[in-house]
């Protein structure tokens, strides 16, 4: 949900910049200036260098410009995809796979990339690997220093560059991040995942070395082509400074309802866990948590819930447009199939009260049991 903060910035600025910042006239260099100020804000509260800061119209167009960017490479090799990407990524596969590259997919075990594998994968001809920062169905957080590691020192034998990219869209707001600690070529991410506006977001892009399909008007560096949307990038940055002020605080928030959600959930007959719990010592997103009930096709649950004002979803937005999507990536992901069909994933954030979360569980537990009339309406 847009903040509101956010909102307020995105009508100022849509009623007061309304020039092109690629027009020569007053208020065109009136929109670049603020374009500039803004690429400038966002470079200062990502803490990277501004000249890596590519705006688009969010985390699936950035995704697609750093994997797309290879179809330039004049001997297609080998591209290494992790299991858990989002299908903004892993969608490419097919593409790639045509104009004759070898695509191949990383494994992981319950959410997490198996580093020995994925190390044996590669190979004097890896010119791509891409790693999601954060999983956007089950929050398991990858080790990407250890990724980016094996990478480079791979790179010392070979010779080769690698590209390294990370799909950070899950990731951003949610932990301390600096990026450019993480020695990785390209990161991708979108303004609506830390309460700012739906259809723009971020390319990460500090190596210098991609190079877009899509040409246009040599916007962006020539990465974006297209009028820049200055609204939503000073509501994107306002949502971005609102989140890096209170980052601390709504993670405690969110560690609260996380622990309500786990206690009361897990100890109920019939809720399976998937993600990893809090205790569990791994490094995971408290806002994310995938849960399995048996009792009912997970289709039938968010009907339940959502008939209920209660929203969660059966896997990945994007991939329940997909008939059975969601449940081909659970198990890629390294779940038993049979959590598969029976996947809720619910997303909380600073927003979430802890009266819904006690809606939540009430409804939860009815329908576990199997007695879904006291939750229907």
């Amino acid at each position: 949900m847009m903040s509101e903060r956010a909102l307020d910035a995105y009508h100022d600025a849509a009623r007061h910049c309304i020039g092109n910042p690629s027009a020569a006239h007053a208020l065109g260099r009136q929109a670049a200036t603020m374009l500039q100020d803004m690429r400038e804000k966002t470079a200062s509260l990502l803490d990277i260098d501004v000249k890596s800061v590519v705006y688009t119209s969010g985390g699936t167009e950035a995704n697609s410009i750093a994997i797309l960017s290879q179809l330039w490479r004049r001997s297609p090799k080998r591209v290494i995809f992790s299991s858990l990407e989002h299908a903004a990524v892993s969608q490419h596969k097919r593409l790639l796979e045509t104009m004759g590259f070898e695509v191949v997919v990383a494994p992981s075990i319950n959410g997490y990339l198996d580093v020995d594998k994925f190390r044996s994968l590669l190979s004097d001809d890896v010119q791509l690997v891409c790693v999601m920062l954060a999983n956007n169905v089950v929050g398991t957080v990858q080790d990407i220093p250890a990724l980016v590691s094996c990478v480079r020192e791979h790179e010392k034998l070979s010779g080769r560059r690698i590209h390294f990219h990370c799909d950070a869209v899950q990731m951003i707001g949610k932990k301390d991040l600096k990026l450019s600690t993480l020695d990785i070529d390209s990161a991708a991410m979108s303004a609506h995942k830390f309460q700012g506006p739906r259809g723009v977001g971020l390319l990460y892009a500090p190596s210098g070395s991609l190079e877009s399909l899509s040409k246009g008007g040599g916007q962006e560096h020539g990465l974006r082509g297209g009028t820049e949307n200055i609204a939503g990038i000073v509501a994107m940055n306002t949502a971005l400074e609102d989140i890096r002020e209170n980052i601390h605080q709504d993670a405690q928030h969110v560690l609260h309802l996380r622990k309500l959600l786990e206690d009361q959930l897990y100890a109920t007959r019939g809720i399976m866990p998937v993600s990893p719990r809090v205790d569990d010592g791994k490094d995971i997103l408290n806002s994310v948590m995938a849960i399995s009930i048996p009792a009912f096709p997970s289709e039938v649950t968010t009907r339940i819930l959502s008939d209920n004002k209660l929203y969660v979803s059966s896997g990945s937005a994007c991939s329940n447009n997909a008939k059975r999507q969601h449940n081909r990536q659970l198990v890629d992901f390294g779940y038993p199939a049979h959590m598969a069909n029976h996947l809720i994933r619910i997303s909380f954030g600073p927003s979430t009260t802890e009266e819904e979360c006690d809606r939540l569980i009430s409804c939860l537990r009815h329908i576990a049991s199997g007695n879904i009339t006291n939750v229907m309406r």
